[in-house]
C-alpha cells in the first residue's frame, strides 16, 4: 500500500482531463456542517460550502475551490460546469490519500487499484471509481504541458 504524498508514485503517468462537454451539475450554498457518504469516502464540512448534485450523487466542494473551478450556466439557475482541466491517473495498487482544502483535512480514503486519483489545479486530490470518473471527465484535447 502506498500513501499519497507529493509526488504520488503514479503521478508521472497522469494525464490531463476536462469535464465532459455538457456535464452540468446543480449546486447550492450550504451553510451548515454536513457529511456526505460518497462511494469512495466520507466527506465532512464544518460550515459553508457548495452542495453539489450530479448524476453520480451529492458531494461538497469548498467555496473558494468551487468558484475558481466552475462557472454558472447563464440560462439555468443553480447549474454549473467545471471549467478547469485536472490531472488524473489510475492507481495500480491500493493507496491512501488525504484530501486537504485550505489547510483543513477534508477526508482520508483508501483508493482501490483501478480507481482514479484526480488533482485539481490547486493541488487538491480526491479519488473516485473508474466508472464515476469517466462519467464526469474525458481526455482534454488541448496539448498537455506535463505535470
Amino acid at each position: 500500500m502506498t500513501v499519497a504524498s507529493h509526488p504520488m508514485p503514479d503521478a508521472p503517468n497522469s494525464r490531463r482531463y476536462r469535464a465532459r462537454v455538457g456535464a452540468e451539475k446543480q449546486a447550492h450554498l450550504h451553510w451548515e456542517a454536513a457529511q456526505y457518504e460518497l462511494s469512495w469516502a466520507c466527506q465532512t464540512f464544518d460550515g459553508p460550502h457548495m452542495r453539489v448534485r450530479d448524476p453520480a450523487g451529492d458531494y461538497g466542494v469548498e467555496l473558494h475551490t468551487f468558484f475558481r473551478t466552475h462557472r454558472a450556466v447563464p440560462e439555468r439557475a443553480h447549474h454549473y460546469v467545471k471549467v478547469v482541466s485536472v490531472r488524473a491517473w489510475c492507481v495500480t495498487e491500493v493507496a491512501m490519500i488525504e484530501t486537504h482544502v485550505g489547510g483543513r483535512l477534508e477526508m482520508t480514503t483508501s483508493v482501490p487499484a483501478g480507481a482514479y486519483v484526480v488533482e485539481n489545479p490547486d493541488g487538491e486530490r480526491y479519488a473516485m471509481p473508474a466508472d464515476e470518473f469517466f462519467s464526469r471527465y474525458e481526455l482534454d484535447p488541448e496539448p498537455d504541458p506535463g505535470p
